[in-house]
């Protein structure tokens, strides 16, 4: 009788706790959460549903919340919903611009209260893809995302209080990128000279790193409008691997003294990287 006893608070209790729903993400309160990535205040969906499904009522405990500060879910070729709440605590509205950089191309719908606010195609740059949300007072928006992307979904979304705020992040993304093509040019020049003299191997694998890598660059962070070069990204993992053996070699060439000198530009720039 006992143990009977015991096994059925057991199944009640095991009953139970699979009869949750799957927790929501708290809202973002907008004074305190712009300029952050807004991964863990995301939930999401994946799958091309319909828009009335992925916003119903019925349907929000089917939304997985987000674990991580930058989310990477969903697949190639591919369509992920997501669902953000900002919280507006003040007595008056309050303007949010929302920036949905989104790698490997693709494009992105926001809805709110049911209504299609903004539409992005996947030609935007990336301060084409800053959305102005006007936020009500001392209430909680609730704005749904339909994404699709050619690559994985990489999501990295922030927002800002200002569009002078989000023009000086901007501007640093671009000095960045720009940056990194400088480097990795004089990078691919050194190991062109060095191929042409010495004729090893490596100088090629130097080259391809590097040279992919700036293709990628080009592909996540949508620098140009050039829409096929996000097919690049299906490429990743091709990338990574060479990356690797690039690591190896560079450590086998500091242990063999005698090419010791060619790989320090190499490490300088995986280093920067």
């Amino acid at each position: 009788m006992r143990w009977s006893l015991v096994c059925f608070i057991l199944v009640m209790l095991t009953g139970g706790v699979q009869a949750q729903p799957i927790p929501s993400n708290p809202a973002v309160d907008a004074a305190e959460g712009y300029g952050q990535f807004l991964g863990r205040s995301l939930a999401y969906l994946i799958g091309d549903h319909s828009p009335d499904n992925a916003m119903s009522e019925s349907w929000q405990d089917r939304y997985v919340p987000g674990s991580s500060r930058v989310l990477s879910v969903g697949h190639p070729q591919s369509i992920v919903w997501y669902r953000l709440g900002l919280l507006n605590s003040s007595e008056k509205s309050v303007s949010v611009f929302l920036n949905l950089a989104n790698s490997h191309g693709g494009y992105s719908q926001v809805y709110i209260d049911g209504q299609i606010v903004s539409e992005i195609g996947s030609r935007a740059i990336l301060e084409e893809r800053l959305v102005h949300i006007v936020l009500p007072p001392k209430r909680v928006s609730t704005i749904f995302i339909r994404n699709y992307s050619v690559g994985a979904h990489v999501i990295y979304w922030q927002y800002w209080l200002s569009e002078k705020d989000a023009a000086v992040f901007f501007a640093s993304e671009y000095a960045m990128i720009q940056a990194t093509f400088i480097i990795g040019s004089m990078t691919i020049f050194f190991n062109s000279m060095l191929f042409y003299a010495y004729r090893r191997r490596v100088f090629l694998l130097y080259i391809g790193y590097v040279s992919s890598f700036l293709v990628f660059t080009i592909s996540a962070t949508n620098f140009t409008r050039v829409t096929w070069l996000a097919q690049f990204s299906m490429l990743s993992l091709p990338c990574i691997t060479l990356f690797s053996s690039l690591s190896r070699q560079i450590f086998l060439d500091y242990i063999n003294q005698r090419d010791g000198c060619f790989a320090s530009p190499n490490l300088v720039f995986l280093f920067l990287l």
